[in-house]
């Protein structure tokens, strides 16, 4: 795992690259759970997640993925090559246009939600033979992405709640709410 940059903090809160040389007939079955919406450029690999359309299986694309609210059965055969980008609820407006609840339970391709810079994306890190150079082409791109959308928007309060799951987990809603000003019904 690596760690974005200050700038981009608010926005991400790791970037995942994994890779995992394994025998062709090598199977992992697994199930994902993902509390935060995320993208998946699967370089090498048969990914398949049980509800994903085939096209969305294999690798070739970055896969964005909203949120889990139940476990989602995945398999993979062979080798893997993979870099991830997980990110923070508080940021999503600074980079997404659209409602984070379209996406919860649903994958697809981050082409339909962000044009080209999805290609440029995928393209910057299948090329990249470092780890560290990977990381720099998300960045950027990130940035690009953040620029494009224009809002920079942060949600303080979807920041505070993040931190009270990481910090303090057992903190009940109504405090929680208490101390972020918010009623608990927001």
């Amino acid at each position: 795992n690596y760690k974005p940059s200050t700038k981009l903090v608010p926005y991400v809160r790791d970037y995942y690259i994994f890779q995992a040389p394994l025998p062709e007939d090598h199977i992992i079955e697994d199930f994902l759970l993902a509390e935060t919406a995320f993208v998946r450029c699967l370089i090498k690999g048969d990914w398949r997640g049980s509800d994903a359309p085939e096209e969305l299986s294999r690798g070739g694309l970055a896969l964005f993925s909203g949120a889990n609210s139940r476990p989602y059965k995945v398999r993979l055969t062979g080798s893997l090559d993979n870099v991830g980008i997980a990110f923070r609820p508080g940021g999503w407006r600074g980079l997404f246009t659209q409602s984070h609840s379209d996406f919860a339970d649903d994958m697809t391709p981050l082409s339909n939600l962000w044009g080209p810079l999805a290609d440029e994306l995928y393209s910057g890190v299948a090329d990249a033979e470092h780890d560290e150079q990977k990381v720099a082409i998300v960045e950027e791109i990130l940035i690009k992405r953040l620029e494009e959308v224009g809002t920079y928007e942060i949600d303080d309060a979807m920041i505070q709640f993040e931190r009270f799951s990481r910090q303090d987990s057992t903190i009940r809603i109504d405090d929680a709410a208490t101390q972020i000003g918010l009623s608990v019904r927001q």
